[in-house]
């Protein structure tokens, strides 16, 4: 509030901040006439001129600015309607001025502050302004940033760091978020605010954060175990303020054809949130672009790719929906909806979990998958005492289009995530897709006969989730008959070892005793 009064007092002084937006003026018949009295061009036809200026702590800066249209030819009684851009993010007040004809004086005739209005007392009733500086972008898609690594393998309980970069001197704080594996949601997990790190309460003793909002920032990985930390976990810079979690609802996934009309809802339940942000995420990408955002029941702002091709909708504060009005290929993807107070440096976004969006491609039928589950092979991990040893069963869902699977598994019926391990993503051979999953098992639990092993693909074929499962038993032992056989022969072996050693005593015994009975016989001999 006090900056903003102080922005307010800056203003009446023509030295003014101004950030990225839109700003319209609509000048009236009568004000047109008046202004273009003095150009000589036709009698009907006349013209007016406006220049648009910023101003930011006491000097001009140069800047990318868009003004539309360049030059305006109307008649008498025409509405006129101006629009400007620019490309900064650093202002937040947009002012106009008029230049007449032949002048070469300006004059003011108003200017927006964030969302207020003010325009000069000569030109109320001939001038509109309209617009709203107060929102902008949580990122910025200019901006430049480094990950590392990008993909990491590391054994459970070995400490891991995760490391981001950025260059941009506006933003002082970098927020790490999780996506788990066969999840789209996205969960804030703390962030680095200039050096004070904040830790989201479900994650405390599991991550730290360390290092410096304005430039690099570490994720801490205290204690990973499989499979919950096994997962993306990306980043967004920004500011922000500690918020607590929010609950979000969004459509199911979506498979439909092209040209079709398409409508994404999205509610959630923090009505403090009036901003809510919609972003797409492509297959087979980690990065997540956005497509536009609205501020309560306002009009909505669009990323200018986006605006032709989307509608954003709002129903109130915490119900929107995304609307595709005509699905092309390039639309399949994963579309996200967000929730903050504001679209500024200041305030985080809550994800909620995504709904992926398929556009069939055409003469294409929908195809559920084929799943086989493979034994583990006989050769892996053959050295039963060692306890660390497991047998790995393979699970391969294969020959399906679209893409919507998600695959579990499940031991004697009951699910298990521990030591599973399944593709970040369905590959595409051309024609369908295929996607594998690995479950490791102990050796005491696979060398079980009779023990269940399933792997259950559920497919959602644009109307119902569809399960096909495929499954193996466990065996028995083989290594207690190779025991039993090495005992026999080793026994067998000892036996015969046992023999020869008699049969040599023995023939040892005789020869000693020869050579006694020998001895005897020649001491007896009478001397001469």
């Amino acid at each position: 509030m006090k900056r903003r009064m102080q922005e307010e007092a800056e203003m009446k002084r023509r030295i003014q901040e101004a950030d990225r937006g839109k700003m319209l003026v609509q000048a009236t018949s009568e004000t047109q006439a008046n202004v273009t009295k003095e150009l000589s061009i036709i009698e009907d036809i006349k013209m007016i001129y406006f220049l648009f200026f910023f101003f930011l702590a006491d000097c001009c800066v140069g800047i990318e600015i868009q003004q539309t249209p360049p030059a305006l030819v109307k008649k008498p009684n025409d509405m006129v309607q101006l629009v400007c851009t620019h490309n900064l993010t650093e202002y937040r007040v947009m002012l106009w001025y008029q230049q007449p004809a032949g002048q070469t004086d300006m004059k003011c005739i108003g200017y927006i502050n964030y969302r207020d209005v003010t325009v000069g007392e000569t030109y109320k009733q001939n001038f509109e302004i309209s617009g709203d500086l107060s929102t902008r972008v949580s990122l910025d898609k200019e901006i430049k940033v480094l990950q590392t690594p990008e993909q990491l393998l590391t054994p459970p309980n070995e400490e891991v760091r995760l490391t981001c970069k950025h260059e941009n001197q506006n933003f002082n704080t970098i927020l790490w978020y999780q996506r788990s594996k066969g999840d789209t949601a996205l969960k804030l997990i703390g962030f680095m605010y200039y050096q004070s790190p904040t830790i989201e309460p479900s994650f405390v003793g599991q991550f730290n954060v360390s290092g410096n909002g304005e430039s690099a920032a570490d994720l801490h990985i205290l204690r990973p175990r499989h499979p919950e930390h096994s997962a993306d976990n990306n980043f967004i810079q920004t500011s922000t303020d500690l918020v607590s979690s929010i609950i979000f609802n969004q459509s199911l996934p979506q498979i439909v054809n092209v040209s079709s009309k398409v409508r994404i809802t999205c509610s959630h339940d923090d009505g403090s949130r009036l901003v809510m942000l919609w972003y797409q995420q492509r297959t087979g990408s980690q990065s997540m672009t956005l497509i536009g955002f609205g501020y309560g029941t306002g009009d909505p702002t669009y990323e200018g790719q986006y605006k032709e091709e989307f509608k954003l909708e709002r129903e109130d504060n915490v119900k929107g929906a995304l609307v595709i009005p005509t699905a092309n290929l390039s639309h399949s993807a994963v579309y996200f909806c967000a929730a903050s107070t504001h679209v500024t440096n200041y305030n985080p976004a809550y994800f909620g979990a995504g709904t992926k969006m398929t556009v069939l491609a055409p003469n294409t039928t929908v195809e559920p998958p084929k799943v086989k589950v493979f034994k583990p092979s006989t050769k892996e991990c053959q050295n039963e005492k060692h306890k660390k040893n497991k047998k790995t069963l393979l699970c391969v869902a294969s020959d399906f289009y679209p893409d919507h699977v998600n695959v579990s598994w499940q031991i004697d019926g009951v699910d298990v995530k521990d030591g599973v391990a399944t593709d970040h993503s369905a590959h595409w051979n051309g024609t369908h897709y295929r996607i594998t999953s690995r479950l490791r098992v102990s050796f005491s639990q696979w060398f079980k006969p009779g023990k269940n092993f399933t792997c259950t693909v559920n497919f959602f074929d644009g109307e119902q989730t569809v399960p096909t499962a495929g499954w193996v038993t466990g065996i028995r032992n083989p290594g207690a008959a190779a025991i039993r056989n090495k005992y026999l022969k080793t026994t067998h072996n000892a036996k015969l070892s046992y023999l020869v050693l008699i049969i040599k005593s023995s023939i040892y015994g005789l020869f000693v005793m020869i050579l006694v009975w020998k001895f005897q016989g020649f001491s007896r001999k009478p001397k001469k």
